[in-house]
């Protein structure tokens, strides 16, 4: 065992007070409370998942490629963030193809942002923007905005409908939906006619769960083959391997030293990685680290080098294994919870942050690596329930 260095589930108010010099620092997960997610976004009001100003406006710098006209300077048109696209292939001089390998591609929704290039003054081609995000919703149009303030759970139809002139007023801060009734019904319809267009509809206001759901595709594979600089960014498309027990095998042509498969970073996750010519395992669970080190050195050629998972109840049995014979193990207690975060996988790299202290990101692998197989048992559990979490917590 290796000791915790962050901090991401405090027991107590003492834990963090203790750790207080630690915060901010290169191995803490720290977070903050709503209240500084609202000051942050001053003036804008409230935060990411509502659609407010502070939830959905955010600064974009420009620099146009050599050859391209452009006046430096502010634009204050209305844009979306799905105006890049077409503005990336308006400047690369590129058509999107109607059909791809025989399959009809969906017609591109934003416009391109070039015209702004040199005329700071233009009017916005854009009329109008719709907003969703877990049954929140708003409507911006020609500088006005509607807007809910939904609860998870409660009937759509009891939301009220608040109304910004945004031009003018961008902090909403005057709610002038009861001086225009009419106004608001317009801007209404226009949003639920926009969402069946879009296919925004049926909504989802679901919270932790929605979150923890995997896409129907993708549910029920239990095998992933990854190619070396693979990323997955997280369970939705890639493997999930919280609370199951799971086979990664990395198959090496020459040894070398490096990431063989990462799941996760600094905060939690596992690592299978090659250092001092031997097989090391790191299991971060929210900061507590179990970790095996091989008892043989690596072959210098053509090898098989894993770590099998089998899960026994809360905890789990790690095995390392070269070529198939055990080459180390350990007990984890716990497992990480399903739906912990949003942690990305990658094969032959660990990166934006390590999983283990032992290295320093991006830690490529510097030998050969043709490719890593990942194989799930069926045996999830769920853990994404309070108790669970109350557990991890006490440890």
């Amino acid at each position: 065992m290796i000791p915790a260095h962050s901090l991401t589930f405090a027991a107590s108010v003492a834990r963090p007070i203790d750790a207080m010099d630690e915060v901010g620092g290169p191995w803490t997960h720290n977070h903050y409370p709503a209240g500084w997610a609202q000051a942050g976004n001053t003036p804008f009001k409230y935060y990411k998942s509502y659609t407010f100003s502070g939830g959905i406006r955010t600064p974009l710098i420009v620099k146009p490629p050599a050859g391209i006209s452009s006046v430096p300077g502010v634009r204050d048109q209305f844009h979306h963030v799905i105006d890049l696209a077409p503005t990336l292939l308006d400047l690369a001089a590129v058509t999107p193809p109607r059909t791809y390998r025989g399959v009809p591609q969906m017609e591109l929704h934003g416009v391109s942002l070039r015209y702004t290039f040199d005329s700071p003054q233009a009017p916005s081609t854009r009329d109008r923007q719709y907003f969703e995000t877990a049954g929140q919703r708003g409507l911006w149009r020609a500088g006005w905005k509607v807007l809910t303030k939904h609860e998870s759970g409660t009937p759509y139809d009891e939301d009220r409908w608040e109304l910004y002139q945004v031009d003018t007023d961008r902090a909403e801060t005057r709610d002038l939906a009861a001086e225009h009734p009419g106004l608001v019904k317009e801007l209404v319809e226009t949003w639920w006619a926009d969402a069946e267009r879009y296919h925004v509809l049926p909504l989802d206001d679901r919270g932790r769960d929605r979150a923890a759901a995997t896409d129907p595709a993708a549910r029920g594979r239990t095998y992933f083959r990854f190619l070396p600089g693979t990323r997955a960014l997280n369970r939705v498309l890639g493997p999930d391997f919280a609370a199951r027990s799971f086979r990664v095998t990395a198959h090496v042509g020459r040894a070398g030293a490096g990431v063989l498969l990462a799941h996760g970073r600094r905060a939690a996750g596992f690592s299978l990685y090659v250092q001092e010519n031997r097989l090391w395992f790191d299991y971060n669970l929210a900061g507590r680290h179990t970790l095996i080190r091989s008892d043989r050195p690596v072959p210098p050629g053509e090898s098989a080098l894993a770590v099998e998972l089998a899960r026994d109840g809360e905890g789990a049995d790690a095995t390392l294994l070269i070529d198939s014979r055990p080459a180390g193990r350990a007990h984890l207690d716990r497992t990480l919870p399903g739906g912990f975060g949003c942690l990305s996988t990658q094969a032959g790299h660990n990166s934006p942050s390590p999983v283990s202290p032992r290295y320093d990101s991006p830690y490529r692998f510097t030998g050969t690596l043709h490719h890593v197989e990942i194989h799930l048992a069926p045996d999830q559990a769920d853990t994404t329930g309070d108790e669970w979490l109350g557990a991890l917590q006490r440890d």
